[in-house]
């Protein structure tokens, strides 16, 4: 199992993948001796068992991270939950979920 660095060093180069602009713009500000701090990253997903919130935490809570708030988002028909690491210098971790049987069958 990889550690944490190596966890968030693999997230954040398939963010840039899909996003070169960020890596630019992180590129940018470390040229110009800003320290760039990620303090959070946010995971969009279903509430389907197989790719829910809970799945989504459980790597997380193995390093550590402890849910610190559960979140309802009725008119986007969503739940939320938040994950911090004991270590405050660790990104805080926001998963939502779309709830799908709220949402119309043209979806599914």
């Amino acid at each position: 199992m990889p550690s944490l660095d190596e966890l968030l060093q693999k997230l954040w180069e398939d963010f840039v993948g899909f996003n070169p602009h960020a890596l630019a713009i992180h590129d940018l500000l470390a040229r110009r001796g800003e320290t760039v701090v990620n303090d959070h990253i946010a995971f969009r997903t279903y509430d389907h068992p197989k790719l829910n919130i809970k799945v989504l935490a459980r790597s997380f809570i193995e390093f550590g991270y402890q849910a610190r708030g559960d979140y309802c988002f009725e008119a986007k028909k969503l739940n939320a939950k938040h994950y911090e690491h004991p270590e405050s210098s660790r990104p805080k971790v926001f998963i939502s979920e779309l709830k799908l049987a709220e949402c119309s069958e043209n979806l599914n």
